[in-house]
């Protein structure tokens, strides 16, 4: 019993990093599309700090989070990167772009396969 809890967890925990590695990829295409040296890692990094500051955000400044988030994550981008201000604008601008795409191919491939996707984009 567990050795099959113990697995479900490894297995549970090594799905969680793939994903999570996965969501770096976005801003580690965009960052080096500037030029700029970045490892997956540090992408991956910079993603999780960058969504603990969002969740914190939204929490506490309900009607301004995203105006703060955006100008936060251009700053984040600004200060780890090294970029100036205008392409880590442009930065951010594409990791959106990526992730948007991502989204709209990932629904297009469920509903040719017939997967049901209410409520999941």
């Amino acid at each position: 019993m567990i050795k099959i809890l113990t697995t479900t967890v490894l297995i549970a925990f090594l799905i969680s990093v793939i994903i999570f590695l996965f969501s770096a990829f976005p801003l580690c295409f965009a960052v080096r599309l500037f030029n700029r040296k970045t490892t997956l890692l540090k992408a991956a990094i910079i993603t999780f700090i960058s969504g603990v500051i969002v969740s914190v955000m939204n929490n506490f400044f309900k009607t301004w989070s995203t105006l703060i988030i955006f100008i936060l994550l251009i700053w984040i981008y600004h200060d780890t990167f090294k970029l100036n201000w205008y392409n880590s604008f442009f930065v951010l601008i594409i990791q959106f772009i990526f992730i948007i795409s991502f989204k709209v191919v990932l629904w297009f491939i469920s509903v040719l396969f017939g997967i049901a996707t209410e409520g999941i984009f």
